[in-house]
C-alpha cells in the first residue's frame, strides 16, 4: 500500500474497514442487554450491580477516546488499532477467570479501553471523510448488524451451554477476527485537505460544543433504556426467547435506522429529523410507561430506529461543520460518556424495579436534547445566510 492509498479515509476499503472496526469496538455496549442479563443470572447481580458492569465497559471505552482527542491526529492508525484489539481480548478472556465484581470490573474496564481506541479511531477517520453522515450511518448499520447476530444466536447456542463465560470469549474473538484487517486499515489522514460537505463551512465552538451537548443527553437517555430492555420484559413476564427476539429485531431496525442518511442525504434537514425521531421515541416510552406487555414487542424496535437515526445526523452534524477537526475527535467521549452515565443512573434511578420512574426521566431528557439541536439548527442557518 503506498503513502498515499495508506492514508486515503475516502477510499471504499477504507470505509469499510473502519465500520467494521466500530462494531467490534462497541460490540458489548450494543448487546448490552444480553450482556447484563447473562450476568445477573450467572452472577446473582442487583440491578445497580449490573448497571455498575456496563459503565466498567464504557469507562474504559471513554477514559481513551478523551485520549485520541489528544493525540489521535499525531500516531499510527494501523498500529495503534492492532494494540487496541489485543487489549480488548484479553479483558474478556480475564473477566472468564473470575468470579469477583471488583475483578470483572477491571477485566472490562481494560476491554473498554480496547474497544474506546478501535472505535475512536475509525470514527474519526469517517468523520474526516467528504460525506461523514453517509458514512457514519454505514458505520453504525454495521455496529447493529454483528450485534443482532450475537443476541440472536447466542441464547439458544453458546449461553445454554457455557454461559457468561462462553459469551466472553465470543466476544473476545471478535477483536482477534478484526487484528486480520489491520493492512487495510489507514495510517493517518489529513483533515482540511479537501473541502467539508454539509451545511455549513465552519461552525464557531460555541455551535460545536452545544452540539456535543446535545448528542450527550440525547445518547445518555437512550443508553439507559436500552441497557435495562431485557429487564423491563423480564420484569413484564416476557419469556427469554421472546426477549432474545426482541432485542435482535430491535438492533435489526437499528442497522435501518442507520441507513437512513445513505437515502436522505442532502434530501432532508438534520434538525426535522431528529425531531421526528424524538416523538417517534417518546411514543414507544410512554407506551412502556402505560402498556409494557403489550408494547414490548413493538417499542424496543421502533425505539432503536429512531435512536440511531437521529444519532448519526446529530454527530454527522458536528463532523461536517469542523473543518479543524478539533472537535470531531471528541465525537467518541461523547458517546462512551454517556454510555456511562446512561446505564449507571439508570440502574440508581430503577432502585429495585420503579421502571416507569426510569421510562419518564428517559423522556425528559430526549425532549430536553431537542433543544441543543434547535440552537445548532438556527445558528448554521445564520451562518450560511
Amino acid at each position: 500500500m503506498n503513502s498515499s492509498s495508506a492514508n486515503d479515509v475516502d477510499s471504499t476499503t477504507a470505509i469499510a474497514v473502519a465500520a467494521v472496526l466500530t462494531a467490534v469496538g462497541v460490540v458489548f455496549f450494543n448487546a448490552m442487554p444480553l450482556a447484563l442479563g447473562t450476568a445477573a443470572e450467572h452472577f446473582g447481580f442487583s440491578n445497580q450491580q449490573i448497571g455498575f458492569l456496563a459503565s466498567a465497559y464504557m469507562t474504559g471505552f471513554t477514559v481513551l477516546s478523551i485520549a485520541l482527542i489528544f493525540w489521535v491526529r499525531r500516531i499510527d492508525w494501523r498500529l495503534s488499532c492492532g494494540a487496541m484489539a489485543v487489549l480488548q481480548i484479553a479483558g474478556f478472556l480475564v473477566a472468564t477467570q473470575t468470579t469477583s465484581l471488583n475483578m470483572l470490573l477491571i477485566a472490562l474496564f481494560f476491554a473498554g479501553l480496547g474497544g474506546g481506541g478501535l472505535f475512536g479511531i475509525a470514527t474519526i477517520s469517517l468523520a474526516d471523510t467528504r460525506f461523514p453522515d453517509r458514512n457514519i450511518g454505514i458505520s453504525t448499520f454495521a455496529q447493529v448488524v454483528l450485534p443482532a447476530a450475537v443476541v440472536l444466536l447466542l441464547p439458544i447456542t453458546v449461553i445454554p451451554v457455557w454461559g457468561f463465560p462462553g459469551l466472553m470469549v465470543t466476544l473476545a474473538l471478535l477483536p482477534a477476527i478484526a487484528l486480520l484487517l489491520l493492512p487495510w486499515v489507514v495510517r493517518q489522514s489529513h483533515k482540511g485537505a479537501h473541502s467539508v460537505s454539509g451545511d455549513v463551512e465552519h461552525a464557531p465552538m460555541t455551535v460545536a460544543l452545544v452540539a456535543l451537548t446535545g448528542a450527550l443527553m440525547f445518547h445518555s437517555a437512550a443508553s439507559a433504556v436500552w441497557a435495562f430492555y431485557e429487564r423491563i420484559g423480564d420484569a413484564n413476564g416476557i419469556t427469554p426467547a421472546t426477549i432474545g427476539i426482541v432485542l435482535s429485531a430491535a438492533l435489526i431496525a437499528g442497522g435501518a435506522g442507520s441507513l437512513v442518511p445513505v437515502f436522505l442525504h442532502a434530501r432532508m434537514s438534520r434538525f426535522l429529523v431528529i425531531c421526528i425521531a424524538a416523538a417517534a421515541q417518546l411514543a414507544c416510552l410512554l407506551a412502556l410507561v402505560f402498556v409494557p406487555a403489550a408494547s414490548y414487542l413493538f417499542a424496543g424496535p421502533l425505539f432503536m430506529f429512531a435512536w440511531t437515526a437521529s444519532i448519526i445526523f446529530q454527530l454527522g452534524g458536528i463532523a461536517s461543520t469542523d473543518v479543524s477537526g478539533r472537535y470531531s475527535a471528541a465525537i467518541p467521549a461523547v458517546i462512551g460518556l454517556a454510555a456511562i452515565i446512561g446505564p449507571a443512573a439508570g440502574g440508581l434511578i430503577l432502585g429495585e424495579g420503579n421502571f416507569e420512574r426510569l421510562l419518564i426521566t428517559a423522556c425528559i431528557l430526549i425532549l430536553l436534547s431537542v433543544l441543543p439541536a434547535a440552537f445548532v439548527n438556527l445558528r448554521s442557518a445564520e451562518v450560511v445566510e
